[in-house]
C-alpha cells in the first residue's frame, strides 16, 4: 500500500498543479470577461466534454482488458481505431455543418471557425485520451502528470496572452484551449506512437468484438453520464441566458477544482481495484477505502463552504452571486468520487447495462428538476438540480452494484451526504447564520469519522498492520 500512495502521489502532481493553474485562472477571466462572454464559453466546454463519448466505451474496455492480453500495442491500437473514424466523422459534420451548430451554440451563424475548430478537437481528444490511458495503465506516474500540467500550462498562458492583447470574449478561451490541445496531443504522437507499430498493425476481430462487448454497452451509459453534467448548461441555454450560463459556468470552474481529488484518487484505485478482485481481497478493504474517501470528501465540502467568502475575493464583483451555487455543485464532484468506491460490482460483474439504468434514471430526474427551478432561480435552480441529480445517482448506482455483488454498508455514507445536503440549503437560505452550522457539522464530522482517523494516524495506509 505505501507503493500505491506514492504511485498516488506521483499521479496527483498533474492535477493538483493543474488545478492551481485552473483556480489562477478563475479571477483572470472573471475580470475582463462578462458573464454573457463566459456564458458562451461555458457552452463550448459543455461540447467539449461530450467528447469523449465518441470512444464508444472502448477507452474503458482498453483499461479492463490492459492485464489480460500480453501484446500491449496491438490492444491500443484496435482500441483506438473505430472511435479514431467516428472522430473524423464528426470534424466532417461540423465542418459541414457549421454555420447551424453556430447559432445552436452560441445563438448567432458567424462563429464558423469556432465550430469546425471544436470538431477538430473531437480528433485530438480520442488521440490524447488513449494515449494518457497507455501512460496511466502502464503506471508511468511523473510522465502522465508532466503532460496533464503542460496542457494547463500551455492553456493558462495562451488565455493570458489572448485576453491580455488580442480580445477580450470567450473566443479568447476557446482558441486558448483548442490551440493547447493541439500542442500537446502532437508531443504525444510524436512520443509514444510509433509508425512502424502502425504499418504492421492488423484489426484483431477477435480481440475487438471482445472489446465491443465490453465497451458498447458502455456507451448509452458514457453519453447520458455526460448529458447528465451537461443537462443544466443545456437547460439554462434555452430557459434563461447567457448571464446566468455565465455565473453557472463560474461556479462549476470552482468546484470543478474538487476533481483533481476524484482524477487522482481514480488514477491509482481502479487498477488496484481490479487486482484485488483478481486477489480475492476481503469486502472490508473495500469498506475501508470508501469511507477513507467519504471522510476526505466530507471535509473537502466543508472547507469549500468555509472558504466561500474567500473565494468571493478572487472572482469579480459582476459575479458575486457564483458564491452561493458551490455547496449544490460540488455534489457532483463528490458524488463522482464516491462512486468509484462502490459501483466496483458493476465492472466486476461486467453487467454495465446497470449503470446505463442508473445514469438514465438520474437523467430524468434532473431534466425534471431543470424544468422546475431553472425558469424562476436560473443558476440556483441549476446547481440545485445538478446537487439532487448526483446524489440520487449515486444512491441507485451504489444499490443496482450491490445487488451484483456483496457490497458493504453505506449507512454511514447515507448520514454524512444528508447533513451535507442540509447543509447546502442553509447555506443559500441564511448565509450569514451558516458559519455556526458549519462549525456544529465538522464537530458532528470528527466525530463521526473517528474510527477513519484513528487507523489513518495509527498505521497509515498499512492494512495488513491495521489487521483490515
Amino acid at each position: 500500500m505505501n507503493h500505491a500512495m506514492k504511485k498516488l502521489l506521483q499521479f496527483a502532481l498533474g492535477p493538483i498543479s493543474g488545478a492551481i493553474i485552473s483556480f489562477v485562472t478563475v479571477p483572470l477571466i472573471t475580470y475582463f470577461l462578462l458573464p454573457e462572454e463566459i456564458g458562451r464559453a461555458g457552452m463550448f466546454t459543455m461540447v467539449q466534454a461530450l467528447m469523449p463519448t465518441i470512444c464508444l466505451g472502448l477507452d474503458q474496455a482498453y483499461t479492463r482488458e490492459f492485464y489480460v492480453e500480453d501484446d500491449k500495442k496491438n490492444l491500443l491500437l484496435n482500441s483506438m481505431l473505430l472511435p479514431f473514424s467516428l472522430a473524423v466523422l464528426v470534424f466532417i459534420i461540423f465542418t459541414i455543418n457549421s454555420a447551424f451548430f453556430s447559432r445552436i451554440l452560441f445563438d448567432q451563424d458567424n462563429y464558423n471557425l469556432v465550430v469546425i475548430l471544436i470538431g477538430f478537437s473531437a480528433i485530438t481528444t480520442v488521440l490524447q485520451r488513449f494515449i494518457l490511458l497507455k501512460i496511466r495503465m502502464e503506471e508511468k506516474a511523473l510522465e502522465y502528470s508532466i503532460f496533464t500540467f503542460a496542457l494547463k500550462i500551455i492553456i493558462f498562458l495562451l488565455t493570458f496572452i489572448f485576453i491580455i492583447f488580442i480580445r477580450t470574449d470567450f473566443l479568447s478561451i476557446v482558441y486558448a484551449k483548442i490551440i493547447g490541445q493541439m500542442v500537446i496531443c502532437c508531443v504525444l504522437v510524436f512520443r509514444y506512437v510509433d509508425s512502424s507499430d502502425i504499418s504492421m498493425f492488423k484489426v484483431n476481430k477477435k480481440l475487438k468484438k471482445k472489446l465491443l462487448f465490453f465497451g458498447m454497452p458502455l456507451v448509452i451509459s458514457v453519453l447520458v453520464e455526460n448529458l447528465l453534467k451537461s443537462s443544466s448548461t443545456i437547460a439554462l441555454r434555452y430557459f434563461s441566458d447567457f448571464e446566468e450560463l455565465g455565473l453557472f459556468s463560474i461556479g462549476n470552474q470552482v468546484t470543478n477544482l474538487l476533481m483533481v481529488i476524484q482524477a487522482s484518487f481514480m488514477l491509482i484505485w481502479k487498477p488496484i481495484a481490479y487486482r484485488w478482485h483478481e486477489e480475492k481481497r476481503k469486502m472490508k478493504d473495500y469498506q475501508l477505502v470508501s469511507e477513507i474517501v467519504l471522510a476526505v470528501m466530507s471535509f473537502v465540502f466543508l472547507a469549500l463552504l468555509f472558504l466561500r467568502p474567500v473565494i468571493a475575493i478572487f472572482i469579480s464583483g459582476q459575479f458575486d452571486e457564483a458564491q452561493y451555487l458551490l455547496g449544490f455543485l460540488s455534489f457532483y464532484p463528490i458524488m463522482f468520487t464516491l462512486m468509484t468506491t462502490t459501483k466496483l460490482g458493476i465492472r466486476f460483474s461486467r453487467k454495465n447495462y446497470l449503470s446505463v439504468i442508473a445514469a438514465i434514471a438520474s437523467l430524468l430526474v434532473n431534466l425534471l428538476l431543470n424544468i422546475l427551478f431553472i425558469p424562476n432561480l436560473g443558476a440556483l435552480g441549476a446547481a440545485i438540480a445538478i446537487g439532487v441529480s448526483y446524489v440520487f445517482y449515486f444512491i441507485l448506482l451504489t444499490f443496482l452494484s450491490f445487488s451484483v455483488w456483496e457490497g458493504f454498508s453505506i449507512k454511514k455514507h447515507l448520514c454524512i451526504i444528508s447533513l451535507m445536503l442540509a447543509i447546502a440549503v442553509v447555506d443559500v437560505l441564511y448565509p450569514n447564520q451558516i458559519i455556526y452550522v458549519k462549525i456544529g457539522c465538522l464537530i458532528l464530522f470528527l466525530i463521526i469519522h473517528k474510527r477513519i482517523f484513528h487507523i489513518i494516524i495509527k498505521y497509515g495506509f498499512n492494512f495488513k498492520k491495521a489487521n483490515l
